[in-house]
Parts: C-alpha cells; structure tokens; sequence
C-alpha cells in the first residue's frame, strides 16, 4: 500500500496505492486509486475507483465512479453514476444513477435508474432504463424499456422495446429520425423515415411512412403509403399511396392512390381509387374512380364509371348518365329546373316543327289578278282594281306595290305587313281619263318578302291597257261667238256678245268660228280643211265675218247663222251667234 486514508476501512490483502474513504471494505486485489464512501469491495485490481456507497465484488476497473454503487463481477473501463449495480461483466465507461447492471460488455452505457440484465452495448444513455439482453449499437432516452433485440439507431422517451429488429416497439412518446418496426404501438411517434408491418398510433408525425396496416387517430406525413390505413385524422402534404383508408378526416394536398376509401371528410390534390367512399363532404381537384360514393362534394374534376351523389354542385358535367338521390344541380339552377326547362322549349320545338312549322322557313305564295285591267270602250273614264292573295307567311310577311305607265292614275298602292302564319288580300287601283281614240297602258307588281328570312320573296304583276274607242269628231273643238269692237282690247264670246251705247251711233261686231279662240277671233288650226258660209245679219266664207248697225232706242238682237263643212270627211254642222245690244235712252 502507497497510501491509505479513510474512516472505518476494512482490508484484507492486496497493492493499494492510493486508497482513501468513509466506510471502505476491501477484500482482495490491487488497486491504484480507490476514494469514495461506503465502499465495498472484495477482491480485483482498481486502477481508479471513486463514489459513495460502493459495493464491488470482484473485477478488474480502470475508473469507476459513482454513488452508490453495486459491482459484482466483470471488467470496466470508464463507469460512473449512482446507486450503480453491476452484476459480472465488461465495462469500458458507465455512468448514472440508479444502475442495476448483471452481465454483459458495455463501451459506454450512462444513465438514471438503469437496469441492464445481459448482453453487448456500444453507448446506451438514458434515465430509467430497464435493458435485459440484447446488442445495442446507440440507444438514447429516458424511461427506456429495452426486452432482447438489435437496434441500430433509436431515441424517444418512454419506449416499450421487447426483441428483434424492432419487431414490436410500444412506446407513449417516440422520436426518430429512421425506425423499422414490426409493430409499432405508441401515443405519439415523430418519425422522419418510418417502415412498420403494422402501427397503432394516437398521433403519427412522419416525413415519409411506408406501413403495412395503420391504427391512428392523427395522422400527418409528407409521404404515405400503406397497405391498410383506419385513422381519425389524416393529413399528408406530398403523395398517399395507401391499398385501403378508413378516416374521419382525411387531407392530401397533392395526390391520393388508393384501392378504397372510407372517410367522414377528405380533402385531396387528385384522387385515383377503384372505389370511393366518403360519408361526410370529399374537397379534391379531381378524382379518377370506377365507383364513388360522396355524401357531399368539391371537385374540379371528376373521371369514372359511375359516381353515386346526394348533391352535385359544378360547373360541367361530362358523363354517360348522373344519378342523385336529390336535386341535381349545375352553377346556374337545379337539373330537374333545367329538365323543366328543357321539356318546355323541346315541346314548343316540336310544335313548332310539326304543327305551325313556324321553325321551317317558307317562301310567301303571291297571285295577282284584275279582270278590268285590259279594256277598250267607246268612252273617255275608265278605272280597274288589282286584288293580291298572299300566303305562306309562316315566319310573317311584308308586301309593297310597283307600278308603272303614262296616262294612269293609280290609287289605294299601299304596303303593309303580315302576321306569323297569316295571309291577305291587297288592292291597287287604277284609273286614266282619254280622248277618243286614245289608249294608255302600264303594269301593276305585288312584292311579298318573308319577314325573318328576307332572301325569300315572291311577286306577281298584271299589265295595264285602256283604248277609248269613240271616234273622233272633227266639230268638237268648233265654237261660233261674237263681239262688238270698242275702244276697249275686245275678244270674242262664244254663241253670244253684249254691248250698249247710245242710239243711232254706227257700231261694228264681229263674228267668227274655229277650233280656237286667237287673239280677238275663234280661228281653225288648218282653215283648208274647212268651207264656211255665213247667213243672216252677217255674210262671208271665212272664219271671220264682220257687219255695221246703228241701233234705234230700246234692246236689239242681230243675229248670223254659219255652215260649216269638214272637207275630209264630208261632215257639216251650223252654228248661231246672237249680238245683243242695249241703247242708253
């Protein structure tokens, strides 16, 4: 012994080179530096040893540490902690509270209230842990549970851990960054890769999930596939590939693959699944399906075979046939509005195809007639009305007139309009004025236009023709008259002329004959073709005959008679002129 201190030590043989403590039993070994508390130890070789409480057996420890310490059996490089049991075993660093540890080989192993039954740990930490056999590379944690198996790398507080590869992992709160599990039972798992045969979790948070069958009420993921998923709550920001859902509520913001799906409320990116059921409302850009069967819906588009709705809300629909429980509606109203709709107009079409035929376009029938029209007569009137029959206005109709010809008189022409299926019957007159033997001709024209399709027109005309057939007379221009030439611009008065003065003055009057009046005198237009002879007060053969009277008191009549001959046809008439003259005394 180098040296040796402490109070109530017991030691029994052995190479201490420093030795020092409270309460220390020594059994047997050598030791280089021990220190500490309460220490018991037996037999072995300590290179340092340190803690209160220390209860080691046999062994061989290069720095052991620690309060309370129970060490049975083994070889420890580094181990310090409290209330330390430690079974038989390798150790290279220990360290922690509360250590029960019976038979293993530990690099490095810390931790409170750690029980470690048997087996091979790189570096295990952690508080109440409870580790029985197995081969941990890392495990960190506290409250750890650890049964028999391999893990490669774990942490999380309070997990339930039995053997294998993770074969079951129960565990109330679980964090990892890569975890492969059979099972996985917990409250809550953070996982940023996760590859379980089946889950039962209250809260899943996982980056990217690949599971078998998942049991959760919250579930939430970047990336989901899974085989068999019954959730309360999902929500998955990337991609869901999923065999089978069953959720209260489910969100995918970008696409959902699955083979069906069961859920309360959904919202999706697109959705693609031979079977869609979702009992509350599904929100999705669009869903491809063979069979969906939606409470209430939010799509922008939706592609399947069929597609069972209580009600549709959208603005188009392209499909084979729809089928609703209740009103199917569009953006603007209701289908069976639309049905309604569609009903009315498709029977108004029919009527208007088949019996009014308003909807087939026509051309307007047109016929004009005028008995009077085409006349000859041995007088100088005549007048004649054109009557039109329009039909074949189905679409309505409009009509004017067209007229034409010199020497007629047309009257009553008017255009007009015709009702949607109607017809009518318009008139023109005609009428002309003309001297014997005088004729006049023209054309009267009826245009019917339909009024909705306008390049669909008919006409019809009637010519025009009148002859007066009476023949001419070569006298009925001829006059006789008289007047007695004063101081006065005098001109000649037919068949009678006035005049007064006072007695026994000598007077002139002036008679003459002709086919019209000149610039005092009636005069012929060919005087050859005339013989005239006057008789009476007045004698001559011209046109012109003139005599002098001197009229005693009181009223005095002259009076000539002239015979005239029209030398082409032989015809002669008389005529009488009267000269009346009233003396002043």
């Amino acid at each position: 012994i180098t040296t040796l201190s402490g109070n109530m030590l017991d030691y029994n043989s052995g190479t201490v080179d420093t030795l020092s403590g409270d309460q220390l039993t020594y059994g047997n070994g050598t030791i280089t530096a021990l220190s500490g508390n309460t220490l018991d130890y037996n037999s072995g070789t300590v290179d340092s040893l340190s803690g209160n409480t220390l209860d080691y057996n046999s062994g061989t420890v290069d720095t052991l540490s620690g309060n309370t310490l129970d060490y049975n059996s083994g070889t420890v490089d580094t181990l310090s902690g409290n209330q330390l049991t430690y079974g038989k075993g390798t150790i290279t660093a220990l360290s922690g509270n509360t250590l029960d540890y019976n038979s293993g080989t530990v690099d490095t192993l810390s931790g409170d209230q750690l029980t470690y039954g048997n087996g091979t740990i790189t570096t295990l930490s952690g508080n109440a842990l409870d580790y029985n056999s197995g081969t941990v590379d890392t495990l960190n944690g506290d409250q750890l549970t650890y049964g028999n198996g391999a893990i490669t790398t774990l942490s999380g507080n309070t997990l339930d851990y039995n053997s294998g590869t993770v074969d079951t992992l129960r565990v109330v709160s679980f964090n990892a960054d890569t975890a492969s599990v059979g099972n996985l039972s917990s409250n809550k798992a953070n996982i940023t890769e996760l590859t379980a045969g089946s889950a039962d979790v209250t809260d899943l948070t996982a980056a990217n999930a690949n599971l078998a069958n998942v049991d959760s009420i919250d579930v939430s993921a970047n990336e989901f596939t899974s085989v068999d998923v019954e959730v309360g709550s999902g929500s998955v920001s990337g991609d869901a590939s999923v065999g089978s859902v069953s959720a209260s509520n489910l969100t995918v913001n970008n696409s959902l693959q699955t083979n069906i799906i069961e859920s309360n409320s959904s919202s999706v990116g697109n959705a693609s699944a031979s079977k869609l059921t979702v009992l509350g409302a599904l929100s999705a850009s669009g869903i491809n399906v063979t069979t969906a069967n939606i409470n209430s819906g939010n799509i922008a588009s939706v592609s399947g075979t069929s597609a069972n709705y209580n009600t549709v809300t959208a603005n188009q629909f392209n499909g084979g046939s729809f089928t609703s429980n209740n009103d199917f509606y569009t953006s603007q109203s209701s289908v069976n509005n639309n049905h309604l709709l569609i009903t009315e107009q498709r029977s108004k079409l029919d009527n208007c195809v088949d019996v009014t035929k308003y909807c087939i376009p026509q051309t307007p029938s047109v016929n004009l007639t005028c008995s009077s029209c085409n006349s000859a007569a041995a007088r100088s009137s005549f007048s004649g009305t054109a009557t039109g029959s329009i039909s074949g206005c189905r679409q309505g109709c409009s009509y004017s007139w067209v007229t034409s010809g010199s020497g007629l008189s047309f009257s009553g022409c008017s255009g007009g309009t015709i009702a949607k299926g109607g017809s009518a019957s318009p008139s023109c007159r005609v009428s002309s004025s003309l001297g014997p033997q005088e004729s006049a001709s023209g054309s009267i024209q009826l245009i019917v236009t339909n009024s909705h399709y306008t390049s669909r027109t008919a006409s019809d005309s009637v010519n025009v023709s009148y002859t007066n057939t009476t023949p001419n007379d070569p006298f009925r221009n001829v006059v006789a008259g008289c007047f007695v030439d004063t101081a006065a611009f005098d001109t000649a008065k037919q068949n009678s002329c006035m005049a007064n003065g006072w007695p026994d003055n000598t007077y002139t009057a002036l008679l003459s004959v002709g086919e019209y009046l000149g610039r005092e005198h009636f005069q012929f237009n060919t005087l050859s073709d005339w013989d005239i002879t006057w008789s009476g007060d007045c004698t001559g053969t011209s046109y012109s005959c003139k005599f002098d009277f001197r009229p005693r008191t009181g009223d005095q009549n002259y009076s000539a008679a002239v015979s005239v001959r029209h030398k082409p046809t032989g015809e002669t008439r008389a005529f009488s002129v009267t000269v009346r003259f009233h003396t002043l005394e």
